[in-house]
C-alpha cells in the first residue's frame, strides 16, 4: 500500500513539473488533476522553491490542502421561512405578498 502511494506521488509530481515547465503531459483539461495543476502554478508563483525535489512532499500536500479547501461541500439547513422564500424565488412569486390557503 505504501509503495502504491509513493508511486502515485511520483506520478503526480512528475506530471506537475511537466505542466509547470510547459512540457507535454497527460493531464486532461477539466479534470481534478488539471485543477490541482492550476493550484500548483499558484503555489510555485508564490514560492518558486517549492518545485525543488526535496520539497516534493510539501508541494503535493499543499496542492491537496488548497484543492480540498476550495472544493469543500458545505451543508446548510434551511428554516421553513428560508424554504418558503426559495420556493417563491423559483416560482417567481413575490415572497412579501401573503396569500390565504387555497388562493
Amino acid at each position: 500500500m505504501a509503495e502504491m502511494a509513493r508511486k502515485e506521488d511520483e506520478r503526480r509530481y512528475a506530471e506537475t513539473r511537466q505542466v509547470l515547465n510547459g512540457e507535454v503531459h497527460a493531464i486532461r483539461p477539466g479534470t481534478i488533476d488539471a485543477s490541482k495543476a492550476d493550484v500548483a502554478k499558484e503555489l510555485i508563483t508564490a514560492d518558486p522553491g517549492m518545485i525543488k525535489e526535496e520539497r516534493k512532499s510539501e508541494l503535493l500536500e499543499a496542492i491537496d490542502a488548497v484543492y480540498e479547501h476550495r472544493h469543500t461541500i458545505t451543508v446548510v439547513e434551511l428554516t421553513d421561512r428560508d424554504k418558503e422564500r426559495l420556493k417563491a424565488m423559483t416560482t417567481q412569486v413575490d415572497p412579501t405578498v401573503t396569500r390565504e390557503p387555497g388562493e
